[in-house]
């Protein structure tokens, strides 16, 4: 069983103060995975959501080119990364998959128990959700960060013509 201390330091709990910590702490389990784990499939339902304790994680999504299918590392996570945040959403489909680079340790919440907390506990939730937007908004950009650098290498110039 994890307690506050576990979570203090975790950039996605910043601005939860001890008690809230101690009541997250008690939706929060230890998992493990090995190198080259799969932890989820992109299109699958999100059940859970993960912080990575120790660890890469590269988030793939899967691509076909020339009738050959291929995963392609939209983004590799370090420790303190949140993945899998889409089970705090109220479509809870994953939009990548999520692989183990190395041996690595999470702490895991289960999004329903987590996102019922958060109607419970409006503080919290706040917070919680706050910090949840940060992810999103961090994710979505290196996803058009990659679209551009797609665009840039693969679509003929109109030597600053606009149309």
């Amino acid at each position: 069983m994890l307690n506050a201390i576990d979570l203090k330091d975790m950039k996605f709990f910043e601005g939860l103060d001890t008690n809230e910590l101690e009541t997250i702490a008690g939706l929060c389990s230890s998992v493990e995975f090995k190198a080259w784990d799969k932890i989820f499939n992109r299109g699958d339902r999100a059940e859970y959501f993960y912080i990575i304790k120790e660890g890469k994680v590269d988030l793939c999504f899967l691509v076909t080119i020339m009738l050959k299918e291929m995963e392609i590392t939209v983004d590799t996570l370090q420790a303190g990364a949140v993945l899998g945040w889409s089970a705090l959403s109220e479509s809870p489909k994953l939009t990548l998959s999520a692989y183990c680079k190395i041996d690595c340790k999470f702490i895991q919440m289960r999004g329903e128990e987590v996102l019922s907390l958060c109607n419970k506990e409006h503080h919290l939730g706040y917070v919680i959700m706050k910090n949840l937007a940060q992810v999103v908004s961090r994710r979505l950009a290196q996803m058009h960060y990659l679209c551009e650098k797609e665009i840039e290498m693969n679509v003929p110039s109109f030597e600053g013509k606009r149309y």
